[in-house]
């Protein structure tokens, strides 16, 4: 390992270790005057080793690796890489997505997965009737509602859904929907259900098809999941008698083919005429109740069924199904449900709920106070206007009155106006758009505040940063100078040449395959009169159309044993035969036995080690221009994790 120089000042390290006496996350290095704590430096040494295979020693490498890092962030920003718009853009881009999980209540959000799954674990038979609401009225739809509900404590719940519910599909079910479980109905017809005893009837619910009146007929365990294949005859619901005796003959004839021994797959591969099934012989993946869209007879039967039986033919409302149980297993567990759980917040509208619950939070927690006389004061003079207008805004500009506060931040009746203005010509309701504009501010504060609160957070956005960073300064200080410095890859290869020897020979040139002599003619005139460089693009340009080729051209570096046709006509090897369309090949070059004469004949490893040799030079340069200082007595008692 490379003796590296530091840079430490006996009084700076003495003050320093008096501060990490007095702290229990110590000062472990400081580089060109940013301090670094060890926690951040465990953070980065366990993730990037995770398999706890370095020792001490290894520790204090890292330790310069880390410092390494440390000071290409340092002289990005000094060259300004942080302050370009596309950096910017990138990195809050990064941190935008990577603060989300922490934009949230956790609490409730593990409250409503638990909430979730448990509901999971039941599965409950349910009714309902169905009142659609008027787009211009919704309070003639809630009356009809609660008439219902007073003519449901005299009346058959069935009776009733069949002659008033609007969902036509289940009333003439007698309002029955079969058995449901979590995230299958709308998240507040899901809420009424699972909170209704057996045998009960809700009050009206509502959602955006209306109100709901639900009756709660049934409650039992999870059924699990089944896989199932299927053979299946399409039979409209409402078909003529000839029609579903014809089906049903259809499906009587494939079931009795599987009684005498003919495989289920095949059949439906060319039998079944479910497009979706049929080609993957029938399958249909897993289900749970409620989740195969096919109704409760298919379900009830694909459920009831043993591991590789199948069923007599079944009647759905959209034909006929013979069902093979392919296998069966019950709720997976909580810890394997959990991120399909949160998936399916983000459709029913429980992310709405987690939200609201953080926002109600940040009220409590940055102790939001609200000067109702302020509030006032706008109310007096919005009560005159049904819209946010130019003159609401002209009788309103002189508002300048502290309006709420938290933390230690003031807000006033000008900014909130200012807020409203971007909403101008909208309806113009004050105590919502307050709210709104709070939470907004809440919001915002709380996202700056993140680092502090969450150091997994400041520690995860940080490696990004120095990241992008030194990617940035790395590719101009090192990677694109090594691919465009053409003298210095020049003069690097001449004073390093004895590294690119080698101990087999290689032909360095170009191999030419003629259809016939007149070809070979021409090209021979090309070859001895242009650049060895250059001889493929003059004879493809003299010689190839896009319809005719009259030759055909390799060129490279070859070893021995590499290529059939530079073994024979260049090392006089091996047993190669041209091909038919071209029998005769040319050759030129040399061979070069020792090793290359030029970088470019070894340009991709050349390359690679001027890399290297600029990185090296680099980090030389920057140790000297920015000071670093480790403490080695915190760097030792840095924990490593198993």
């Amino acid at each position: 390992m490379k003796k590296h120089v530091l840079f430490i000042s006996t009084l700076s390290f003495c003050f320093s270790l008096l501060a990490q006496v007095q702290t229990t996350d110590p000062v472990l290095m400081i580089v060109n005057g940013e301090k670094i704590t060890k926690s951040d430096f465990e953070y980065i040494y366990n993730k990037n080793n995770s398999n706890n295979s370095l020792d001490k020693k290894d520790i204090n490498e890292y330790a310069m690796l880390f410092a390494d890092l440390k000071l290409k962030v340092v002289e990005a920003k000094s060259q300004g890489l942080d302050t370009t718009q596309a950096f910017k853009e990138e990195f809050n881009g990064y941190r935008s997505q990577s603060a989300k999980p922490y934009m949230t209540d956790r609490k409730y959000e593990e409250y409503l997965v638990q909430e979730a799954y448990n509901r999971l674990k039941q599965e409950i038979n349910v009714s309902h009737i169905l009142i659609k609401i008027d787009k211009t009225d919704t309070t003639e739809a809630y009356q009809k509602a609660i008439e219902i509900r007073k003519r449901l404590n005299k009346e058959n719940f069935a009776t009733v859904a069949r002659e008033v519910s609007d969902d036509k599909n289940s009333a003439g079910n007698s309002g029955e929907l079969g058995y449901i479980t979590a995230f299958q109905t709308i998240l507040s017809f899901e809420d009424a259900a699972y909170n209704t005893p057996v045998g009960k009837i809700s009050q009206p619910i509502r959602s955006r098809y209306g109100y709901h009146i639900i009756k709660v007929n049934n409650k039992r365990p999870s059924q699990g999941s089944v896989f199932v294949a299927h053979i299946m005859k399409i039979v409209p619901n409402n078909t003529t008698d000839e029609v579903e005796k014809s089906a049903k003959l259809y499906i009587d004839s494939i079931y009795q083919r599987l009684q005498a021994g003919e495989d289920f797959a095949e059949l439906a591969r060319t039998k079944s005429e479910h497009l979706y099934s049929a080609p993957k012989g029938g399958e249909l993946g897993w289900f749970s109740t409620g989740g195969s869209g096919a109704g409760a007879s298919f379900e009830d039967i694909a459920f009831s069924l043993k591991v590789g039986e199948y069923s007599v033919p079944v009647r759905s409302i959209y034909g006929y199904h013979i069902i093979k149980l392919l296998d069966k297993k019950p709720l997976d567990p909580i810890e394997e449900k959990r991120e399909e759980i949160l998936r399916n917040f983000s459709n029913d509208g429980r992310n709405n709920e987690i939200l609201n619950q953080f926002k109600k939070e940040l009220r409590k927690e940055y102790n939001l106070q609200i000067i109702q006389s302020s509030i006032d004061e706008i109310k007096k003079i919005a009560k005159d206007f049904t819209t946010a207008d130019s003159t609401f805004f002209a009788k309103t500009e002189r508002l300048n009155n502290p309006l709420f506060s938290f933390s230690t931040i003031v807000y006033t009746q000008k900014q909130f106006i200012d807020f409203l203005k971007k909403h101008k010509g909208s309806n113009l309701d004050i105590d919502k758009s307050l709210n709104l504009y709070i939470d907004n501010r809440l919001l915002e504060h709380e996202d700056t505040q993140l680092e502090s609160k969450y150091p997994e957070f400041r520690m995860l956005v940080q490696e990004y940063y120095d990241g992008m960073l030194m990617f940035e300064v790395s590719s101009k200080e090192v990677w694109e100078k090594a691919a465009e410095d053409t003298q210095g890859l020049k003069a690097f290869f001449e004073a390093n040449k004895q590294n690119y020897t080698w101990d087999t020979p290689r032909f360095k040139g170009t191999l030419v395959f003629c259809k016939d002599k007149k070809a070979e003619k021409k090209a021979l005139k090309i070859i001895n009169t242009s650049p060895a460089d250059s001889i493929p693009i003059y004879l493809n340009k003299a010689l190839n159309t896009d319809k005719e080729k009259i030759v055909k051209i390799e060129k490279g570096l070859f070893m021995m044993g590499e290529n059939q046709a530079i073994d024979k006509y260049v090392f006089g090897t091996g047993n190669y035969i041209p091909p038919t369309e071209y029998p005769i090949v040319i050759s030129n070059g040399k061979i070069m036995e020792k090793g290359p004469d030029q970088y470019v004949d070894m340009k991709g490893i050349v390359i690679s080690d001027y890399q290297n040799y600029l990185q090296d030079e680099w980090i030389k340069m920057l140790r000297k221009k920015y000071p670093v200082v480790i403490f080695q007595d915190v760097l030792q008692t840095v924990e490593v994790k198993e």
